[in-house]
């Protein structure tokens, strides 16, 4: 195997990076959601089980623990009163 040469590397050690944009929390809210008249609200994690949907995987929890994990959400739906 090749290992890299450290020496080019070393001399941006001092370099620091400063993001464009901050994604998370800032836009936050500005994307249409797709529950139109619902409010979703988080109910529980358990565990992923194989041949269910991935379409409920925690993907950030994954990629902090490497573990699969579903969630799971309550749509309480606003009802109004004439």
């Amino acid at each position: 195997m090749e290992t890299i040469n450290q020496q080019p590397i070393q001399q941006f050690t001092h370099l620091e990076f400063i993001a464009k944009q901050v994604v998370e929390g800032f836009i936050t809210g500005l994307h249409k959601s797709p529950f139109h008249g619902f409010s979703v609200e988080f109910a529980e994690h358990r565990l992923y089980n194989k041949g269910e949907s991935t379409r409920h995987i925690d993907w950030k929890l994954y990629g902090r623990t490497d573990r699969l994990v579903s969630f799971t959400l309550l749509m309480n739906n606003i009802a109004t009163v004439d």
